[in-house]
């Protein structure tokens, strides 16, 4: 049996409220916002450039597997 997949995020320290974040949130959003209080959390991004330049190579890797992962001689049509 599959375990179900866990899911990648914080409890808000004001209301505990689980706040999801996904990598594609952490890259390209400007703030997180918590939906139990509607708390805003927003990352120094010029002193996270290094974990940023870190996600950003992950996340073209993972695009890069997602373009490909469905490949198969029957879908090929070249």
């Amino acid at each position: 049996m599959k375990e179900p997949e866990k899911k990648s995020g914080f409890n808000c320290p004001n209301c505990n409220f689980f706040i999801e974040v996904t990598l594609k949130s952490l890259l390209y959003a400007k703030s997180q916002d918590c939906p139990g209080c509607l708390t805003k959390f927003e990352m120094d991004r010029q002193e996270s450039s290094r974990a940023l330049n870190l996600m950003q190579n992950l996340n073209t890797v993972i695009d890069n597997i997602e373009s490909v992962k469905d490949f198969s001689p029957e879908n090929y049509k070249g």
